[in-house]
């Protein structure tokens, strides 16, 4: 029986690439941020930002807890 080839250095290749590409990204949006225009917009639109955020992480935090109960993870 011939063996198959292991995918685990593509698989780690590929996490490596993923990982170069989310740093890449997040340094081109904070490059092209213009901080005196962010002061200009005022306190409302940050603090809606960041409730919205901190929504989305309890949200996702529960749905992965009930997932890991739900699927005895």
């Amino acid at each position: 029986m011939a063996s198959q080839p292991s995918l685990r250095p593509q698989i780690g290749s590929l996490a490596n690439l993923s990982r170069w590409a989310f740093l890449l990204t997040f340094a081109g949006v904070g490059l092209r941020t213009n901080l005196k225009e962010l002061k200009l917009q005022g306190l409302r639109p940050f603090a809606v930002g960041a409730i919205g955020e901190a929504v989305i992480a309890m949200l996702t935090l529960g749905m992965v807890l009930a997932a890991a109960k739900l699927f005895q993870l």
